[in-house]
């Protein structure tokens, strides 16, 4: 709570603030940022110029201390640019409200145990995990690499290791997920830099002064050549045969060709367009140029679970034991299930939602080790019940999914009978005991129409981890 945590003002006074009896005692307050302290779980900026509150906050996050802590603004909303928007947990939004705010985050920070070797990545995860907030947002910049800049990056990778390259070894590990398009730019495949100009060139012999200029086809000789050039006192006359030319459509013409090129002097209908990379200087082809999306990049499961249990993490999976498929080709499997189920209803199926509801209870109550046999012997009951043609996914921390084809209601049953019964089989001797939430969908005898994976799932979900 604010009331017991220490909070830092950097800038200008604000009298009313310190004034406050909700912080009263807890409130220091300093005319430039300093180095932070173990005890300072809140940071407040109000300084004068915009430009001194974006190099104080860039200052703060990319210190060890600095980069996990929250930090509020005293500015409003509409008068912060966006790399602070980014950077900054929001404009002060009230004792009570930041109160409740550093309450979360306190838990957030207690319940993580991941201790990463390298520094940026324990930075930026830690920076997501402990906050409601758990994405980050590209910043349009002109001056970067893509165009665009993700600030949390820049200052967790440090001088060391380019914002880019940590952003792509987080993708890699799946520990960063894009959750939204923002935008698409074009990138130089010789050095991925996306500042890039186009040019419009001649095609015959490439040089870039050209124009566009009407042309003039002489019927009588065929010649062609631009307007320029068929003018005469105040009329058109063909330079090459000297016809005068009165009547278009009957003397004369105007070709397609109406780009000229003032160095070979060659007419042609469209110029060449090629891009030109203003970093390294190589000339390519539009078609030739990499696309690259720019997202928004959001926390992922396994970052989360990593958050959560650092190195301790497989041992902590239930069902880790079991053969466990990508959450993507479950939903691409139910998805097909589902659709032959609605053509040929007698091919039904069941799928399951399995929620394991206090895990880290049992692991403050017992202990890592106990947990772990725990949660591998009900592993090792539930495949004794599992057929090779059933399925098992995992969408979240403890939500687990099992898909079981030709699976009727009686045989849907009949398996969450059993459940139950292992439960109180591994209850015996152990409290509080793992305490398991199911939830179950069986497709119908008769027609039906196909069910949209997501939405099913999203409907189970809701059931057992409400």
């Amino acid at each position: 709570m604010i009331s017991t945590t220490r909070t830092v003002l950097f800038g200008q006074p604000a009298p009313e603030l310190e004034a406050a009896s909700a912080l009263a005692g807890q409130l220091t307050r300093h005319d430039q940022p300093v180095a932070l302290g173990p005890e300072t779980h809140v940071v407040l900026l109000n300084p004068q110029t915009a430009e001194a509150h974006r190099a104080w906050l860039y200052r703060l996050r990319s210190d060890g201390r600095g980069s996990q802590v929250l930090i509020f603004s005293l500015w409003p909303e509409a008068e912060l640019d966006a790399d602070s928007r980014e950077l900054l947990d929001g404009s002060w939004p009230g004792a009570t409200a930041a109160a409740e705010a550093a309450s979360r985050w306190a838990g957030r920070q207690t319940s993580m145990q991941l201790s990463h070797p390298d520094e940026a990545t324990q930075r930026v995860l830690g920076f997501l995990f402990a906050r409601d907030r758990r994405a980050l947002t590209p910043v349009p910049d002109w001056q970067a690499p893509l165009l665009y800049r993700y600030p949390v990056l820049d200052t967790a990778a440090g001088a060391g290791t380019p914002a880019m390259e940590l952003m792509q070894r987080l993708r890699r590990r799946n520990l960063l997920a894009p959750s939204r398009l923002v935008d698409r730019v074009r990138t130089c495949p010789a050095c991925h830099h996306a500042h890039v100009s186009y040019v419009d060139r001649c095609p015959v012999c490439h040089a870039l002064d050209i124009e566009q200029t009407p042309a003039i086809h002489c019927f009588t000789c065929g010649f062609v050549a631009p307007q320029e050039r068929f003018r005469r006192q105040g009329t058109l006359e063909c330079p090459n045969c000297q016809t005068r030319l009165r009547h278009i459509g009957a003397d004369y013409d105007r070709p397609m060709e109406n780009y000229h090129c003032n160095a070979c002097n060659e007419l042609f209908v469209e110029p060449e367009v090629v891009a030109r990379c203003l970093e390294c200087s190589e000339t390519h082809t539009p078609e030739d140029l990499a696309i690259q999306p720019i997202e928004v990049l959001e926390l992922t499961e396994e970052g989360q679970l990593l958050c959560r249990h650092g190195q301790l993490l497989q041992t902590l999976v239930p069902l880790s034991t079991l053969e466990i498929i990508s959450p993507d080709l479950f939903r691409f499997t139910l998805r097909w299930t589902d659709l032959l189920a609605a053509r040929y209803p007698q091919q039904g199926y069941s799928l399951l939602a399995l929620y394991f509801a206090n895990v880290p209870q049992l692991i403050d109550a017992h202990g890592y080790a106990r947990t772990n046999e725990i949660l591998e012997g009900l592993a090792e009951r539930l495949r004794e019940y599992l057929r090779s043609t059933d399925l098992v996914t995992r969408t979240d921390d403890n939500l687990y999914w099992m898909l079981f084809p030709n699976t009727d209601l009686n045989g849907m049953a009949a398996l969450r009978q059993k459940l139950e019964t292992l439960l109180t089989d591994l209850a015996e001797g152990t409290e509080p005991p793992l305490v398991l939430h199911l939830a179950s969908h069986t497709s119908p005898a008769e027609s039906h129409a196909p069910t949209e994976p997501e939405v099913l799932m999203e409907v189970l979900a809701s059931e057992v981890t409400a």
